[in-house]
């Protein structure tokens, strides 16, 4: 895959104290394995790039998931249904971390109710892994300069591409036609069935969404 195309999705972080392992969507595609992060603003603190890594295929390669709207939920939590964790978005709603990529939903300013669709999909290239103990973590942490903002240092990265598509469906069109056409879109998403294959009913349906925003990896 061309590098340009190729984000983080998540990191796995063990502690440096305890050596419990946590899991965050990205926001800094700048870290690489072995780099130091403060778990408690979500910033990475030392950027480093491991030597000896293991490399391995993702068993599930595509994923493509299709949700609706509610105008009841607040915007921040649509990041949920993206595998963004609690803490994750609480750093994004005090404005610890700049949002990009597909967490840059939370920039959307059109109103979401019944007829938005979301359609996220993301292409799971492989998988870094950096083999250290648990609790070994703690003796670099303890070499850097300012070692008390280091809680964690990324051990696995899962390297993929993310796209979100916000639809807001028009009011004369069938939302049973669109949510059927975007169905089968998202199964063929699923199935790495590319390039995608619409007859042309569908693809005059697809044609006529043209309030549509797009968030992808940076």
């Amino acid at each position: 895959m061309d590098e340009k195309l190729r984000s983080q999705s998540s990191l796995n972080l063990l502690a440096s104290q305890n050596g419990y392992p946590i899991e965050r969507k990205v926001i800094d595609t700048s870290g690489r394995l072995d780099s130091l992060y403060d778990a408690s603003t979500d910033n990475l603190v030392d950027r480093h790039s491991a030597r000896s890594i293991e490399i391995k295929t993702p068993l599930q390669r595509s994923v493509c998931r299709l949700f609706s709207g509610d105008q009841s939920r607040e915007l921040n939590s649509f990041l949920r249904d993206i595998d963004f964790d609690d803490a994750i978005r609480q750093s994004i709603c005090l404005q610890m971390v700049t949002p990009s990529g597909v967490g840059r939903l939370i920039e959307y300013n059109r109103p979401i109710n019944e007829k938005t669709r979301f359609l996220y999909y993301s292409y799971r290239d492989r998988k870094e892994k950096l083999n250290i103990k648990a609790l070994k973590a703690d003796k670099i942490v303890g070499a850097l300069r300012d070692p008390t903002k280091a809680s964690h240092m990324i051990t696995k990265i899962l390297w993929s591409i993310e796209i979100l598509c916000i639809i807001q469906i028009p009011n004369n069109q069938s939302v049973n036609a669109i949510d059927h056409v975007l169905l089968n879109i998202c199964n063929q998403l699923k199935n790495n069935q590319i390039p995608i294959q619409l007859n042309d009913t569908d693809r005059r349906l697809i044609n006529q969404l043209t309030d549509t925003t797009v968030f992808g990896s940076e």
